[in-house]
């Protein structure tokens, strides 16, 4: 995603909370795991056996792998996402001062005209 410029202004990415992060990433992988449903998940599986208790375990422990693996890229992401709204605030900034100075200066050479 590149920073807005059509209104002359840049705007900076949206930074997600943890949270937000967290259940974007898990959403596509487990259900079971997103933030709301952590607090659930000893009352729905109060009677399940030992065996039941282990796969679900493996199967959690799948999904944290794969939570990490697109957590990674989610960040890369993010971070290039920032260092382009970085570039982009340079380059505006850079251009503001050139368009001040040369207006300083057409000031100057319509002053010394006018002379």
């Amino acid at each position: 995603m590149r920073a807005n410029q059509s209104s002359g202004t840049i705007t900076p990415p949206v930074i997600p909370t943890g949270k937000e992060i967290y259940d974007s990433i898990m959403r596509g992988i487990e259900l079971e795991l997103l933030s709301d449903n952590l607090p659930k998940l000893k009352e729905q599986y109060r009677n399940e056996t030992p065996e039941e208790k282990q796969k679900r375990a493996v199967r959690y422990n799948k999904a944290f792998a794969e939570y990490d693996k697109q957590f990674v890229i989610y960040m890369a992401e993010l971070h290039e996402k920032v260092m382009s709204f970085r570039k982009q605030a340079i380059i505006e900034l850079e251009s503001r001062d050139r368009n001040a100075d040369q207006s300083k200066m057409d000031e100057m050479e319509s002053f010394f005209s006018a002379a």
